[in-house]
């Protein structure tokens, strides 16, 4: 699992940051059972969509920049949310 590379556990709702940076991902996706993420870096993938986050209720930071984003959407439910960077997207 993706989580471990980083000292993370194997039970996904444990973990408070999951770092996905660098990992050539299309789709933001399988992160249903991640609920406790406080911390989710997302940056230098190919995401053209902001989607499947809106369960993470917890979420503090989002990470997003270098991506092939065009709109800020599907953010709703994110109400823990006070860091959010976009930069460097298309």
């Amino acid at each position: 699992r993706v989580s471990l590379e980083h000292g993370g556990y194997h039970t996904p709702y444990l973990n408070e940051t999951l770092y996905l940076h660098f990992k050539g991902y299309r789709r933001i996706e399988n992160l249903e059972e991640y609920t406790g993420l406080k911390s989710l870096w997302l940056h230098s993938n190919g995401f053209g969509t902001i989607e499947n986050i809106s369960h993470l209720h917890q979420l503090r930071c989002l990470f997003l920049q270098r991506n092939a984003l065009t709109k800020i959407e599907n953010l709703h439910g994110l109400n823990s949310l006070v860091q959010l960077d976009l930069s460097e997207n298309a």
